[in-house]
């Protein structure tokens, strides 16, 4: 767990040399891959199936996350096409996690 947290730390310290909406989304890979990495600490010290989809949810939603913030560099119809991918992307993540066994 204190490995995770110092990544975490590092990868935000890779992130503050960014700007603008590279830097949001470089924190938004970073928090996700910390959110991430826990989920599967987890998984790891109590094996479940809710651990499991955990994981998964996490990943969906981390996805999600920084699609949406890479949307944010674009205008127009071309963002909104990317906002609606990303959405659509999501929802079939979130249906694929509710099909997996508990």
């Amino acid at each position: 767990k204190e490995r995770i947290e110092a990544d975490h730390k590092d990868d935000k310290t890779k992130c503050d040399t960014l700007e603008g909406n590279a830097k949001d989304v470089c924190n938004k890979q970073a928090d996700g891959k910390e959110k991430i990495a826990k989920a599967e600490l987890e998984q790891q010290y109590k094996p479940s199936a809710s651990h499991a989809r955990n994981v998964e949810q996490q990943k969906v939603e981390t996805a999600y996350d920084v699609a949406m913030e890479k949307c944010e560099d674009q205008k127009g119809d071309a963002k909104n096409a990317c906002e609606k991918q990303a959405k659509a992307d999501q929802a079939q993540g979130k249906a694929q996690v509710n099909a997996m066994k508990m």
